[in-house]
């Protein structure tokens, strides 16, 4: 029996982004899209079977955005054009649902966060270390990111 390996893997994670326009009082909800999990996070998902992980490496935490619409790959260990500093998430906002299997979290940016206005077209979750790329993806449709708007982005991590 081979073991099923790389992008056949049943391991999924998803993300949607949900934007409030300040000046017409209105929230535009995001259609969940799928995400790449990389190859670094698989591998420290397997090392956990052994203890010999490293948890910085593998727990959600920061999330980047960019401006690049380059297809990722699972190989990827970088965003291609990130857009302002990494994020931290939501205090308290990471937690997991046994009973689904589902790792979630949740960003917000505020309309005066100018280092991340821009047309949005990447997406990447990264571990607590701040190096560790977990996920990345193109945002479709992009989003355009000013100071007449939020954004609040969910992401999950089913396992």
């Amino acid at each position: 029996m081979d073991l099923i390996r790389g992008d056949k893997s049943e391991w999924l994670g998803r993300f949607k982004i949900d934007e409030y326009i300040i000046e017409k009082d209105k929230y535009i909800k995001g259609k969940w899209q799928k995400n790449l999990i990389t190859d670094k996070w698989k591998e420290q998902m397997a090392l956990v079977t052994t203890g010999t992980y490293e948890i910085n490496k593998i727990t959600m935490h920061y999330l980047g955005l960019g401006d690049d619409d380059t297809a990722p790959i699972s190989s990827n260990t970088s965003m291609n054009s990130q857009v302002g500093a990494l994020k931290a998430a939501i205090t308290g906002s990471i937690h997991n649902n046994t009973t689904y299997n589902i790792g979630q979290g949740s960003w917000y940016y505020e309309s005066t966060e100018a280092t991340y206005y821009g047309i949005l077209k990447e997406i990447a979750m990264f571990g607590r270390d701040g190096i560790t790329m977990l996920t990345h993806a193109l945002i479709i449709p992009t989003v355009t990111f000013n100071n007449t708007k939020t954004l609040n982005i969910l992401y999950e991590v089913e396992y």
